[in-house]
């Protein structure tokens, strides 16, 4: 399935708020899907740097010119160029394939995973209501 580089950031935040400490078996559950994510941000991080650098701002010899906290300088140009980069990038769809979810117990409540996971039976998924 396609998904949008946008939607497994927030559902990777997402994640994370409910996983909180891992106190529990089901929050430890939701830390471990959110491992799974990994690979899909990292190469989102990836190309996000890629247009980081790319439009950063550079002396005369082609050297970055940084700022005192080490992050990188842009011209007005550079900064609306990835601004529109970095837009794109979020919407960018990937082949998302589906965590595949052995063990359900404890995560029938969190039906935000609908569609993210196969294995689990939800129990409050709402319905949706056209307006």
């Amino acid at each position: 399935m396609k998904r949008k580089y946008a939607e497994i950031i927030v559902l990777s935040r997402i994640l994370s708020h409910f996983a909180g400490d891992q106190k529990t078996k089901a929050q430890k559950k939701l830390a471990k899907i959110n491992e799974k994510l990994k690979p899909y941000l990292d190469k989102y991080e990836e190309q996000a740097e890629e247009y980081r650098l790319d439009n950063a701002s550079v002396d005369k010899d082609g050297n970055l010119i940084l700022k005192e906290n080490g992050g990188y300088s842009y011209t007005k140009d550079g900064l609306k160029k990835l601004t529109e980069k970095s837009k794109a990038l979020n919407l960018t769809e990937v082949d998302f394939i589906a965590i595949q979810i052995v063990n359900p117990d404890g995560l029938e409540e969190f039906g935000f995973l609908n569609g993210w996971v196969e294995g689990v039976e939800f129990t409050n998924i709402e319905e949706e209501i056209e307006i």
